[in-house]
């Protein structure tokens, strides 16, 4: 079975932290999809995948992000609107 999740937060972090940060989670586990920091501060992330591999990848961000003292992050059910094509991209 697949999931898919919208997620939303705010950081006062440089973007290379969080791209940095969302390569590592993307790497350990399979799942695809999108993140886009879409102004200075706010970032928005669509994963997808097995429902194991986005616990696991909610997992690391959170930790990742309780790391950085990111305030709590919006996470949303998503319904996939495209095809990821099995990856994950960080759009500017």
């Amino acid at each position: 079975m697949d999931k898919c999740l919208k997620i939303l937060f705010s950081a006062d972090v440089r973007r290379d932290a969080v791209q940095h940060m969302l390569h590592t989670c993307t790497k350990k586990v399979a799942v695809e999809g999108v993140a886009q920091m879409f102004s200075e501060n706010n970032i928005r992330i669509i994963v997808c995948g097995s429902v194991e591999n986005v616990d696991a990848f909610i997992d690391m961000m959170y930790q990742e992000l309780v790391k950085a003292n990111v305030e709590e992050p919006i996470i949303e059910p998503f319904l996939k609107d495209k095809d990821y094509r099995g990856v994950f991209r960080i759009v500017q």
